[in-house]
């Protein structure tokens, strides 16, 4: 493993020593109620434990953990099953013995990742949720839109997020507040990652496991595998999706467009980059071929001016769909969070409305 050097991993290591100490303090400060929900996973010796937050790099955590471990998604689901059956006091010593970590991420980004990567990109069983959302949040909705949920825009998502909050509901553990998940202020965890510092907080991670004896060595190619291992996930829904609505109404080339587009909110393909494939094209497009045009682009777009900024352009772009009302009840929502984990409660990004793209992130839906 080549391993983050010392100043790296010093100033690494400073880093999350402030993140700790902003949460302790946070934690004296507010009324966090105290409850037995624990997300956590462990390897088989007990001596590393992960606490699993949605839309904050969990499936990149878990597929390196299986490898860093030798320990399959199964075999982990078990060292969970064995915590759930001890007695909560025993379950608290023995996640509190262990070498213990979280990630979170900036929580206005959170909601519109989970957003951009379940409704809008293709995707099979829109169904399960969205046709609910426009039901209760939508005025006069379609019968299409009732049956499919396929066009849920993302003002009506947030009403959702927020109605679940502050309902009596279990929430969707997809978008609850992370302190939900993993009692921050009950347990003590030794570090706190951060998805905007992903890969410098992974590499100080992997050194400090193996300094404990807690994993083996992992080389750079395995993270870097682990990475791209879900990489064109994307496009195996896609096609599963336009397997799935061939006798809907939703055209196959809408689903294109969609999962093209997504990977341009992710900043992967430059948005002077189009989808390739027109309307009457599209029964002749497999997946490989989808794939191959893809990886063109991207490796075409590498380096282009204006790739990494487009995630924030589509975020902005998304947010200045929604009212300032709603707004304002979400900062309830994401309040918590930010203040423990030293994010802000009111971002400029979010907040400052002066949001000037010409390009349309979300031209499949009027978002």
């Amino acid at each position: 493993m080549c391993f983050q050097d010392e100043a790296d991993f010093l100033l690494t290591d400073k880093e999350n020593q402030r993140r700790r100490l902003t949460l302790a303090n946070a934690c004296q400060t507010m009324d966090i109620d105290e409850t037995s929900r624990y997300r956590a996973l462990l390897n088989q010796d007990h001596k590393l434990l992960y606490c699993r937050i949605n839309k904050c790099a969990s499936t990149f955590i878990l597929g390196l953990l299986e490898r860093a471990m030798d320990c399959g998604r199964h075999c982990l689901r078990e060292q969970k099953d064995v915590i759930k059956l001890l007695p909560f006091n025993s379950q608290f010593l023995l996640l509190k013995n262990a070498y213990s970590f979280i990630f979170v991420r900036e929580p206005y980004g959170r909601f519109f990742s989970y957003y951009s990567n379940r409704f809008y990109s293709s995707k099979e069983h829109w169904e399960k949720y969205a046709p609910d959302i426009i039901r209760t949040f939508r005025n006069n909705p379609s019968e299409v839109s009732l049956n499919y949920g396929h066009d849920l825009k993302f003002s009506e998502f947030l009403k959702y997020v927020i109605e679940g909050f502050f309902s009596d509901e279990k929430e969707n553990e997809h978008v609850r507040p992370m302190h939900f998940n993993c009692n921050p202020c009950q347990l003590e965890y030794d570090f706190i990652g951060k998805l905007e510092t992903l890969p410098t907080d992974i590499k100080y991670l992997l050194r400090q496991w193996t300094y404990l004896n807690v994993t083996h060595d992992l080389s750079d190619d395995v993270v870097a595998e682990t990475l791209d291992s879900h990489l064109f996930k994307p496009v195996d829904n896609l096609f599963s999706a336009i397997n799935y609505y061939a006798d809907s109404p939703i055209p196959p080339h809408n689903l294109m467009i969609r999962t093209w587009t997504y990977f341009q909110i992710r900043g992967k393909v430059s948005k002077t980059i189009p989808l390739p494939f027109r309307d009457e094209e599209v029964s002749s497009v497999t997946k490989e071929t989808y794939i191959e045009k893809l990886s063109e682009a991207m490796a075409e777009s590498k380096g282009m001016a204006g790739l990494k900024e487009q995630k924030l352009e589509a975020l902005r772009q998304a947010y200045a769909g929604v009212s300032l009302e709603v707004l304002e009840r979400l900062k309830l929502v994401v309040e918590a969070d930010c203040k423990l984990f030293g994010y802000e409660t009111e971002p400029n990004f979010i907040f400052v409305r002066d949001v000037d793209v010409e390009f349309d992130y979300f031209k499949a839906v009027d978002v």
